[in-house]
C-alpha cells in the first residue's frame, strides 16, 4: 500500500531544484524560478572545461536556501547571471558574500535584482573582477567588497589587482 501511495506522488514533488546542464554556447536558460541550496552549485562541474558561462533568469527568481552558500567562481572561469531576481533572505553572517571571484576569475551581473541579508559580491583573487550593468541590489552588509592587503613592506599578498565596474545600478545596504 505505500509502495502504491508513493507512486502517486508526481516525481518532481520528490526532486530537489538544480541548475540545468548549459547549451552548446554554456548558457543555461531558466524556464521557472528556482531555489538552490549550496550543494546545488558545483561550480566544476558546471564549467567543465567551459571557460564562460552564462545564466539567464529569464525573469525568473534564483532563490538561496541555506546560509553557509558562497558561490564561488573557479580562477580563469567567467559566470554571467542575467534578467532576474536572486533572493538570498537567510544569510546570518554579514561577511559571507553570496558570489564570489576567485584568482583571475569573474562574475557578471546584467539586469538582476538581488537581494541578501549578508553581502553580495566579493573578488577574493588576484587579478579577481566583477561587472555590475543596470542591476539594482540591496545587501545586509556590503554589496560590493574585497579584501585587499600588502605586507609589511607594501607588497600585495592577497586580492591585489582586483577590478570593480559598476555602471548604471543602485546599491543599497539595509546596514547591521
Amino acid at each position: 500500500a505505500l509502495v502504491l501511495a508513493l507512486s502517486l506522488i508526481p516525481t518532481a514533488a520528490l526532486a530537489a531544484d538544480i541548475l540545468p546542464a548549459p547549451d552548446d554556447n554554456g548558457v543555461i536558460t531558466l524556464e521557472d524560478n528556482i531555489s538552490l541550496a549550496s550543494a546545488d552549485w558545483n561550480m566544476s562541474a558546471l564549467f567543465g572545461e567551459r571557460d564562460e558561462i552564462t545564466i539567464d533568469l529569464n525573469g525568473n527568481t534564483i532563490t538561496m536556501t541555506d546560509t553557509t552558500i558562497e558561490v564561488e567562481v573557479p580562477a580563469e572561469k567567467t559566470l554571467t547571471l542575467q534578467n532576474g531576481t536572486i533572493s538570498a533572505p537567510n544569510y546570518d553572517v554579514g561577511n559571507r558574500a553570496v558570489f564570489s571571484a576567485t584568482t583571475d576569475a569573474t562574475i557578471v551581473f546584467d539586469h538582476i535584482t538581488m537581494t541578501t541579508t549578508g553581502a553580495a559580491l566579493y573578488p577574493s583573487g588576484a587579478a579577481a573582477a566583477v561587472i555590475v550593468r543596470d542591476s539594482n541590489i540591496t545587501a545586509g552588509t556590503y554589496v560590493v567588497g574585497t579584501n585587499a592587503s600588502t605586507n609589511d613592506t607594501g607588497v600585495p599578498i592577497y586580492s591585489y589587482n582586483v577590478k570593480i565596474m559598476l555602471i548604471d545600478s543602485v546599491f543599497t545596504t539595509t546596514g547591521w
